[in-house]
């Protein structure tokens, strides 16, 4: 695999690499990819760690998953998660179960067997949000 570039894609940075002669697509990001009704990143407080929401604490995570052939998200890692130890990684991660994109991004290109990265912003209002 020889690597031939870096590509800027929604604020993140992927390397292009060439194995056969094929190149790697670079990451999507939330803002890449088209959700189906009712299986977005719209999520509502239900998900709000109750530590950090008696504590009126605020918290990000960033994770990095792969688009199934079914358009589901699996194999799913935190990336990171701020602060630590309040339980937002876990609800990140619940929230990536009820994701399903569209078989094509913004731009046409496929999704399948790509890396979708997320950002779930958690409001101490309990309100959770996206964006990357």
């Amino acid at each position: 695999m020889t690597l031939t570039g870096l590509v800027m894609s929604g604020g993140l940075i992927a390397a292009s690499a060439m194995s056969g002669g094929a190149t790697a697509l670079p990451a999507l990001t939330q803002n890449d990819v088209l959700f189906r009704a009712g299986h977005g990143l719209a999520l509502d407080g239900r998900l709000y760690p109750k530590a950090a929401l008696a504590r009126g604490a605020s918290g990000s995570v960033v994770v990095r998953c792969t688009v199934t052939g079914a358009h589901t998200l699996a194999g799913c890692q935190v990336d990171s998660e701020a602060p630590m130890g309040l339980g937002f990684a876990r609800a990140a991660m619940r929230a990536t179960s009820e994701v399903v994109v569209e078989g094509a991004a913004k731009d046409g290109a496929g999704t399948v067997g790509r890396t979708l990265r997320l950002r779930i912003n958690f409001r101490p209002d309990g309100s959770v949000g996206t964006e990357l």
